[in-house]
Order: structure tokens, then C-alpha cells, then sequence
């Protein structure tokens, strides 16, 4: 989907990219001038966030109009190590740096990432996946389809991390050896051991924890997160500790259930997720035309104690824009992009597009700016970071 931007242009500098991390946890884009539309960031932290609990593998991704006249390589370097991004002991982190008005993708990895992730193999990765959508102005296909590209390369590599050994042979003899240690130490230790096992593992779990008492929180997180995907232990030799990790993660999730069911009106445990054929009909003539476009996801639970509804919309990616009449993510395009004017090297040029919207019936010319063009040669560029 091609997007509007602002004529200004803001220029960053290392120290004035916000860092995603700092947000939530499980944020691992930073869009300031909301380059890329939400859906998309929803997916990239969606592939991003099961990447890290998968392989511990750290990607971030960064838009940003402008960076002035500095080299996005070495812009990308110095973000790379402003925020350390990586385990540290893996050095397993990866940059992923779109400065619109240059045009320009660059990567940033660790040297733990080099072996999996070549400088020829994320050049291939940004001219065959991400490129051809920025020629068509379309960011968020062009971050998103590089990104998935990215995930796939490293869940089919060997990529495993220094930090967690590298053999079974490994994991027996540290099992062992730990285990003989543990067992000649004072009970103050084990106690100190638990409490810190326990809270790690208490940090992990409560990233699937509702925001909120609502509903509509556990809802959300039983859709988007799963409460059984926090496990962490020190020592995975010790029985009595996975099983209570395995017990408390069981409860974790039957809390998440039950505030899910649990009605906000007269907090009786009696929501339902209604069929469509009893849910369609109290939608509104917009919400049904979302549906029926498949732009968005409505669901509607009633409470069988007190009739009370609760409405959940989910945005999914497709093809169709909010309307700016009847607020209806219903409107497609219905024109090719037609430039107006065109870009140079110094200046941005401009494009224009029909817009209808399949609600309303509202027709509306869009504008949107076409990057600055580029000295020829530096469509984009791959970095390698070593710390």
C-alpha cells in the first residue's frame, strides 16, 4: 500500500531516533513519522518478537524520512551501537535502516549474525525483496517482504546461539557439572537461586499479561499472544522448578481465559463469542462492508446473564485506506499513481491517484510525494557491524 507524506521533512540524528525497546518489550519498530502504516508494524513486531523467542536472534527496523546529508551505512553503525542491539554475549543483533528521501535500505548486523547473513546475502535479500516495492513507493510490502525474507534465511540456517552451547554434548556435561556444584552448596544459595529463577520467569510471563482488568484485554491478548510461550528456566535439570513453571504458566493462562469470559457490566463469567449469523445484524452498515472486504475483523460477545456487548475489531492488511468521509476502511484505489511532477535530485516530485471509497461512494484525488532521486549506484547497501 503506498502512503502519504508530510512536505516537510525531518531530519534525525543518531541520538533523536527513538528507540522502539524503550516503548514495550515486544516493539522492535521505530516509525516516528509513521512511514510504514500500523498493520504492517503489527506484522513485522509479530515475525520480530517470535524471531527473539525462537533464536534470541534481536531485529530492529527503523524509518526515517531524513537523516540530512549523512551516510546511511554509517548512520546505521552508529545506531547499531547506540543502542546495543544483540545479546551481548552473542552479539546477534541486526539493523534494518530505510531513509526515505535517499532511498535507501541498509543492514547493520553483529558479527555473531555474519556467518548466517553475509554482506552478499542481505544485498540479494534488499534488490530482490525490498527494492521492487520501493520503486512502486510501496514501503511497508518492501520492509515487510525484506523482513520476512530475513526470518526465513535465519530459521532454515544452523544459526545457534554461543551463549546457549553448541551441542548436546555441550548441555550434558554443563548439566552435570552444574548439578555437582549445586548440590555442595549452602541452602542460602539454592534459596537465591529460586528467587532469581523465579523472577526472570516472572518478567517473561507478564508480557502476556492483559493491560487492563477488561475483557477486551484478554481478548486481545489470547489473539495476539500466547500465554504458554514464556518459559524460562536456569536449570532445566531441576524437576520440582519446571514443574512449577509448567503449573504456573497452566494458571497464567486459565486467568487470561476467565477475565476474557468475565462480562465488564455485571462481571458474571458469561461472554460468548456470538456466530456470524447473530453477529452480523448488530454490526453497522460500515463495519459489515470491513467484513465483507475482509479490511477488518469484527467480533461481537454477549453476556447471557445481562445481554451486555462487547465489540472487538481487529485491522488486517489488505488493499483499502480509512475513508476521510465516513471513516470506512473501505476505500481502494482506482487509478494508476500519475506524476506530476517529477523528482530530482535535490527536490521531491509528486504523484496523484483516484481513490473510491466502496461505503460511501466518496471519490477523492490523493497526493503523495515521490522521493528525491538517488546518484546512481546507491539504490542500496548492506553493512556489517563488529563490536
Amino acid at each position: 500500500m503506498a502512503l502519504e507524506h508530510e512536505q516537510t521533512v525531518d531530519i534525525y540524528k543518531v541520538t533523536d531516533v527513538p528507540n522502539p525497546r524503550n516503548e514495550s518489550s515486544s516493539n522492535w519498530v521505530s516509525n516516528p513519522n509513521q512511514i510504514l502504516d500500523e498493520s504492517y508494524v503489527w506484522e513485522i513486531n509479530n515475525m520480530l518478537s517470535q524471531l527473539e523467542d525462537s533464536l534470541s536472534i534481536e531485529v530492529t527496523v527503523v524509518a526515517l524520512p531524513s537523516i540530512g546529508e549523512d551516510i546511511p551505512a554509517e548512520f546505521a553503525h552508529k545506531l547499531f551501537e547506540h543502542w546495543g542491539i544483540g545479546k551481548k554475549a552473542d552479539d546477534n543483533g541486526l539493523l534494518i535502516l530505510l531513509v526515505l528521501d535517499q532511498r535507501k535500505v541498509t543492514f547493520a548486523t553483529g558479527y555473531g549474525l555474519e556467518g548466517v547473513l553475509p554482506d552478499a546475502l542481505c544485498f540479494r535479500i534488499q534488490q530482490n525483496e525490498m527494492v521492487p516495492w520501493f520503486r512502486k513507493n510501496d514501503f511497508d510490502r518492501g520492509i515487510t517482504e525484506g523482513v520476512r525474507a530475513v526470518t526465513l534465511v535465519l530459521y532454515g540456517s544452523d544459526y545457534e546461539p554461543v551463549s546457549q552451547g553448541t551441542s548436546d554434548n555441550y548441555w550434558k556435561s554443563a548439566s552435570n557439572t552444574l548439578w555437582n556444584f549445586l548440590a555442595n552448596q549452602p541452602l542460602m544459595l539454592w534459596i537465591f537461586l529460586i528467587l532469581v529463577n523465579v523472577l526472570t520467569y516472572r518478567m517473561k510471563v507478564n508480557k502476556a499479561r492483559p493491560k487492563d482488568s477488561s475483557a477486551l484485554a484478554a481478548i486481545k491478548v489470547l489473539t495476539h499472544y500466547s500465554p504458554l510461550g514464556c518459559l524460562v528456566l536456569f536449570f532445566p535439570v531441576w524437576p520440582a522448578l519446571i514443574a512449577a513453571s509448567l503449573w504456573y504458566k497452566f494458571y497464567q493462562k486459565q486467568r487470561v481465559i476467565l477475565q476474557s469470559k468475565t462480562c465488564d457490566s455485571c462481571k458474571a463469567v458469561a461472554l460468548q463469542l456470538l456466530p456470524n449469523e447473530l453477529a452480523t445484524p448488530l454490526l453497522s452498515a460500515s463495519e459489515q462492508m470491513e467484513h465483507k472486504l475482509g479490511s477488518a475483523i469484527h467480533r461481537i460477545y454477549q453476556c447471557t446473564s445481562c445481554g451486555w456487548l462487547l465489540r472487538y475489531k481487529s485491522i488486517t492488511i489488505s488493499e483499502y485506506r480509512m475513508c476521510n468521509q465516513c471513516h470506512t476502511i473501505a476505500s481502494k484505489r482506482i487509478s494508476p499513481w500519475k506524476t506530476i511532477k517529477e523528482p530530482t535530485y535535490s527536490d521531491a516530485g509528486l504523484e496523484v491517484a483516484d481513490y473510491l471509497c466502496l461505503m460511501c461512494g466518496d471519490k477523492k484525488q490523493t497526493t503523495q510525494k515521490i522521493p528525491r532521486k538517488t546518484p546512481p549506484n546507491s539504490d542500496s547497501s548492506s553493512n556489517s557491524h563488529s563490536s
